[in-house]
């Protein structure tokens, strides 16, 4: 990553790339990111940061299907106005509309527990829950997905699976159906719907991931949206 110095008091800046901006470490002075020099910077898409993102999919054309825009929209204001993983979690929690049979940090808690059997296995000590998303009908427990502060962790009837968020190569977006979801690295078994009442919901739960990924590794490759 290319070295800058601070204008205010000429320590080395640090790039923030879910922010796309330069922060110092000492005096808070922010600035906008900007391109490596000699690269031509990548045009951001429907509000999605190009320092985060590959968007190989051409999602302009589907902003017009309000579940997809709904989403999408969201996901692009998480991260333009949150500056971490912990104050968007605060907003799936205090802002969004969790359904009855999900939670998240401070809502239906309870569930977490019922889920815990299921995942023990999958988790390290200490590590935290801050979603869960019940998928199955009259199945609560057993057909899931859960968001960790390491991992996503995918559960149905017999199997349960898991994903780093630093391992996460893409999320490939589905709307067919009258319905919108996201399948994690692209695989059938690793399917993200809506933990709340709108698919807003949805698109701060893809932003949660995608902080949480950064976060645990800056320099890592950007996250195709396929």
């Amino acid at each position: 990553m290319e070295s800058k110095k601070c204008a205010s008091c000429g320590a080395n800046l640090e790039f923030i790339r879910t922010r796309n901006m330069w922060v110092c470490p000492f005096c808070n002075s922010q600035y906008e990111g900007t391109a490596e020099e000699g690269e031509e910077k990548a045009k951001d898409v429907c509000g999605l940061s190009s320092a985060l993102y590959r968007i190989e999919k051409d999602l302009e054309s589907k902003m017009d299907e309000k579940r997809v825009s709904e989403c999408i929209n969201t996901l692009a204001f998480c991260l333009k106005t949150f500056g971490s993983s912990a104050e968007v979690s605060d907003y799936i929690s205090k802002k969004c509309s969790i359904k009855d049979e999900c939670a998240a940090k401070g809502v239906n808690e309870d569930k977490f527990k019922l889920i815990m059997p299921r995942i023990q296995s999958e988790i390290d000590p200490g590590e935290i829950i801050l979603l869960y998303v019940n998928k199955g009908i009259f199945s609560q427990g057993k057909e899931f997905y859960a968001i960790t502060d390491k991992r996503c962790i995918f559960a149905d009837k017999k199997n349960c699976k898991s994903v780093l968020h630093t391992d996460i190569g893409s999320f490939r977006l589905d709307d067919s159906f009258d319905t919108c979801a996201f399948y994690v690295n692209g695989a059938n078994g690793m399917q993200m719907t809506t933990p709340g009442s709108t698919y807003k919901e949805l698109g701060a739960a893809v932003a949660l991931i995608t902080y949480l990924s950064f976060e645990q590794a800056p320099d890592r490759e950007t996250i195709s949206i396929c």
